[in-house]
């Protein structure tokens, strides 16, 4: 179309034209175009290369529309419209984005002066991986910084109106990598709510940089912690958290992760002066696995500065009454791996009469060799050994100040075999020894043999399937030696036991929604029944476990509006420990519109036994509709506080 008063040539229509254009020539001054023709030109120098679907020669000036692809240098961009001052050196381009190493920015409008490699972008939006930055005006000098006034910062990536931003009132950006400000406000929601002089939010995905402070109240007073989160390359990560307690003073907690091709690891140590004690305290953590050819490596320690450590800092009251924390170390080479496993207690009091564990220390290395199971004709085999060396008590490997035993080398053998005796039975035989020597008593040992016959069976409709096994098991138990030698926390085994055993599996198209196992077992002091029972069913899901000592019921439904749990544990421990009766609850909403996003929820942890309340308290959560932003407000009242702890927490992704 042709524009009356107006002088223009067309180039071409239908396709995509080149323009091969010398910008600058040997004085650095612009270069006319020269003839533009409907064939492609190419001329030797720093070259623009356009393309678009129709391209006009109008007044001097070259434009073009409709799927422009413009590259210069190593700038790329694309628009639906451009136009060229070949005299100047000056392209426009109309709604599109610019490209540059490390950066990209989508435009309203740009102006681009290609001699010098600067351009100005009008309602410019900076797209990252970890964030955007929206603008008015943004300069991209020819160094690579965009610099502009008034802009917005977010890192909700996804949200048409973002959950939180940063509005300043100027800024520095470097694409891809950070954003420098002055000037900032922070907004939630689109209200201010914090002024910030100066800072910079990082637009990398892996981006270093403070998290948002955590802070609470409670028996040790105000607390508030600040987290910097630091990126060590592509698969390590580490977290800095100065904390301080108004009423128990400061602490660090310093955590890392890390990743490599045979496993992963994490570690966390937590250090800090004690106002209340008067001295440092502090505890750590680390968890590592490996497996790389027939090399097999896992450690899981934790270490307590000492016995009160958890009670003190723990931030909930399961974990402040921890009896103990475990150390574990695993190194395996093929069938066979070493061991290690020790126990720190933690409580005040660990006796058996107290209905607490007796344990002090143990620091027990195993040597343990397993064989691979075989097939005999129709036989089944399996087996394997390991040998034990315990140290127990304060001080291992010595006696303690009344002279008992401390430390003892147990030895222990096992092995199953199977075979198919009809079309429908199957006998199982399994056979296990240990022998115990103490450091100043006789040898003690114990000896088991499990014998089973089992029937398989089936039921089926074509949509579901029923697969159960029923049998009969005869258990027989010797014992050598002095049966007092026995560790505190083991149990005695029955001479003999004989009774049913089954289990049985509901399959469907969905998966497996019930899972069920049981035996009776007669035994000289009486029937051992013994059970657990997993059934899922839509939301639905029931777990249960039944033994002499422990009993345990979960009920929990989960539609995705309402997810609600309730159970309860018996445990018996024997002798002259108190039974313990305990149930917990929880219950959490996700409201509907207008308030979605929302998620009210309460707990507890009840004492039923005792008839009290050992935790409850009710929380709030909050996410935002793009999952960028999540609040979490908890109150929490325990039976080992006088005063409730509050926390607030709030999660920037």
């Amino acid at each position: 179309m042709t524009v009356p008063g107006q002088r223009r040539r067309r180039v071409g229509s239908g396709g995509a034209l080149l323009l091969g254009l010398m910008l600058a020539g040997p004085s650095g001054a612009a270069a006319p175009v020269g003839a533009v023709d409907e064939e492609p030109s190419s001329v030797e120098g720093d070259a623009l290369h356009v393309e678009a679907s129709h391209v006009a020669l109008e007044d001097g000036l070259v434009t073009g529309e409709g799927d422009v692809r413009a590259t210069w240098g190593a700038d790329r961009a694309t628009a639906q419209r451009f136009t060229l001052d070949p005299d100047t050196g000056r392209l426009e381009l109309w709604e599109g984005t610019w490209r540059r190493p490390g950066g990209e920015v989508a435009f309203a409008r740009a102006e681009i002066e290609l001699q010098t490699g600067e351009g100005t972008l009008y309602r410019a939006e900076v797209l990252a991986a970890g964030g955007k930055v929206r603008g008015e005006a943004l300069t991209w000098t020819e160094d690579g910084v965009l610099v502009g006034e008034a802009l917005e910062v977010t890192t909700c990536t996804g949200c048409t109106r973002p959950t939180w931003e940063v509005r300043a009132r100027h800024a520095e950006i470097v694409p891809g990598e950070v954003v420098r400000f002055r000037g900032g406000t922070v907004r939630l929601c689109g209200l201010p709510v914090l002024p910030v002089p100066w800072g910079r939010v990082t637009l990398a995905e892996r981006r270093s940089g403070f998290l948002v402070p955590r802070v609470g109240g409670g028996e040790d007073g105000w607390l508030v912690a600040v987290p910097a989160w630091l990126a060590l390359g592509p698969r390590a990560e580490l977290e800095l958290t100065p904390e301080l307690r108004t009423a128990r003073g400061a602490r660090l907690q310093a955590g890392g992760s890390w990743q490599h091709l045979d496993g992963d690891g994490e570690a966390r140590l937590v250090a800090g002066w004690d106002t209340v004690e008067d001295r440092t305290r502090g505890s750590g953590r680390v968890r590592q696995g490996l497996a790389s050819g027939p090399w097999t490596l896992a450690v899981d320690a934790a270490l307590e500065g000492d016995r009160a450590y958890l009670a003190d800092y723990g931030d909930a009251f399961l974990s402040r009454s921890m009896p103990w924390s475990e150390t574990r170390l695993v190194a395996a080479l093929g069938p066979v791996r070493v061991e290690h496993d020790g126990v720190q207690a933690l409580a005040s009091s660990l006796d058996p009469d107290a209905g607490a564990l007796a344990v002090h220390h143990q620091r027990p290395v195993s040597l343990v060799a397993s064989a691979p199971g075989r097939r005999l004709g129709p036989a089944a085999t399996d087996g394997g050994a390991r040998l034990d060396v315990f140290g127990a008590g304060t001080d291992p490997w010595r006696l303690d100040a009344e002279g008992t035993p401390a430390g003892h080398l147990q030895a222990w053998l096992g092995g199953a075999v199977g075979q198919d005796l009809l079309p429908a039975l199957r006998g199982e035989l399994d056979a296990d020894a240990r022998v115990r020597t103490w450091t100043d008593g006789a040898p003690w040992g114990e000896a088991e043999v499990a014998a089973r016959l089992l029937v398989p069976g089936w039921l089926g409709d074509g949509t579901a399937r029923l697969l159960s096994e029923v049998g009969l098991q005869t258990t027989v138990t010797g014992v050598a030696g002095d049966a007092d030698l026995r560790l505190p926390w083991e149990r005695a085994a029955p001479a003999w036991a004989v009774g049913p055993v089954a289990t049985t599996r509901l399959l469907t198209a969905t998966g497996v929604p019930v899972r069920a196992t049981g035996s009776l077992q007669l035994t000289e002091t009486g029937l051992l029944p013994r059970g657990t029972l997993r059934a899922d069913r839509g939301a639905w899901r029931l777990r249960a476990d039944a033994d002499p000592s422990l009993q345990d019921l979960r009920l929990g439904y989960d539609d995705g509006v309402l997810a609600a749990e309730t159970g309860v544990a018996h445990l018996s421990p024997g002798g002259t420990g108190d039974p313990l009766l305990q149930a917990r609850s929880s219950l959490d909403l996700a409201l509907p519109a207008p308030l979605s996003g929302w998620r009210p929820g309460y707990s507890a942890f009840l004492d039923v036994q005792g008839g009290r309340l050992l935790a409850h308290g009710p929380r709030l959560a909050w996410s935002s509709p793009c999952q960028c932003l999540d609040l979490g407000l908890t109150a929490t009242w325990s039976a080992d506080r006088d005063l409730p702890d509050v926390a607030f927490a709030a999660q920037l992704r």
